[in-house]
């Protein structure tokens, strides 16, 4: 099924205008890391927009919300040349078999040498991929040059309001106690078994594990949003269930110190 499953992903995104590419191994291509790239008509070759999916994401779940965005003439007014969606190494993407990035320093690192390598003007990052793009934008050797940063309920900052205590045991809880996230983490697609049956097999494992348990305070944007220069859009849902609303008003305030 799940073959089956990625099959139909990559025949939808390349209906759609995607092509699939392999990163370059200096870019994180070595440890697996590969983007599906879209190239608009009419806009501006050199502007990109690389979008960041959340954890255990696939590219393929961002088609609908593209295309929205794509109908908005705010969007359309941006005359971005190229969208590219990043497909992180073991998750729901393309190649099943490829190993989950084990290491959260790892992970940030190669993703950095990435996007140093795709020098997007805009990067968008949801939940996890929220947490990457600030990184990149507080850490990214080429960090400068980024003109847009678009946070969507980005995780990764754990402060007075939500204490390191608890952030690792939510984590703990992804490890212990996967279904209530794959609930969560599905929402109304939660009802479609295969869906469910390739997150659970995703959170089950052990790379995924070894993964989950090496993130740590000292990974957190705690100390390195005051870095942050490049304007910033937060956007989040007052119903998330997987990052709570309450964690809206820190990260605005933390931005807004950091932004001046």
């Amino acid at each position: 099924m799940f073959y089956r499953f990625q099959t139909l992903s990559k025949k939808i995104l390349g209906r759609t205008g995607y092509r699939f590419e392999l990163a370059p191994r200096a870019a994180g291509g070595d440890a697996g890391f590969c983007v599906w790239r879209r190239t608009l008509r009419g806009g501006d070759p050199g502007k990109r927009l690389v979008v960041v999916p959340g954890f255990g994401d696939t590219p393929l779940s961002w088609i609908t919300f593209l295309t929205v965005l794509g109908s908005r003439r705010g969007f359309r007014q941006q005359k971005f040349g190229e969208i590219l969606i990043v497909e992180f190494p073991g998750h729901l993407g393309s190649h099943p078999n490829s190993k989950v990035i084990s290491s959260s320093a790892e992970l940030t690192g190669r993703f950095c040498a990435l996007i140093d390598h795709l020098a997007p003007h805009t990067l968008l990052g949801q939940s996890m991929g929220g947490y990457l793009a600030s990184f990149y934008a507080a850490e990214g050797s080429e960090r400068d040059k980024l003109s847009e940063l678009i946070l969507m309920c980005p995780s990764g900052l754990t402060g007075a309001e939500n204490t390191e205590i608890e952030t690792v045991e939510w984590i703990k809880d992804l490890v212990d106690k996967p279904e209530a996230f794959i609930r969560k983490s599905l929402g109304m697609l939660y009802p479609l078994a295969p869906l469910r049956a390739e997150l659970r097999r995703f959170l089950n494992r052990s790379d995924t594990h070894a993964l989950l348990k090496s993130w740590g305070v000292e990974h957190s944007m705690d100390h390195r949003i005051a870095r942050i220069r490049t304007a910033t859009t937060l956007i989040w849902g007052e119903r998330d269930d997987l990052i709570p609303f309450r964690m809206f008003p820190m990260w605005k305030r933390e931005l807004r110190a950091a932004l001046g």
